[in-house]
């Protein structure tokens, strides 16, 4: 993999117009091992940064998958969401039509919208 480049590359990107985005944050991701201050440090600019995702594209949602760590699509995980989330681009996608609301999208337990 050369990460240089893939740096170079997102680097590049300032928006996604309005392609529709959906935008999946793991609630339960820690920074285990990491001192507490360094860690609510780290959590903050991972925060910002999926926030900062999500705003490339006009079109977007950003949930949260509260049960979940990074692998939200694992056994462990919540991989409805991504499922959800999968299905809520391709009609919006193929017909040129805004994504539906968040709350209609993605309700239930271990679930939140961050917009």
């Amino acid at each position: 993999m050369d990460l240089d480049a893939g740096e170079a590359l997102a680097a590049r990107i300032r928006t996604l117009h309005d392609t529709p985005l959906v935008v999946i944050t793991a609630g339960s991701d820690t920074f285990d091992g990491a001192p507490p201050r360094l860690a609510r440090a780290l959590g903050g600019l991972w925060w910002t940064m999926q926030d900062e995702l999500a705003a490339l594209s006009s079109d977007h949602l950003h949930v949260v998958a509260a049960r979940s760590d990074h692998f939200v699509q694992g056994p462990e995980g919540q991989p409805n969401v991504l499922i959800r989330a999968v299905r809520a681009v391709v009609d919006p996608a193929r017909d040129d039509t805004p994504l539906p609301s968040c709350a209609r999208l993605f309700n239930g337990g271990g679930i939140r919208c961050r917009d």
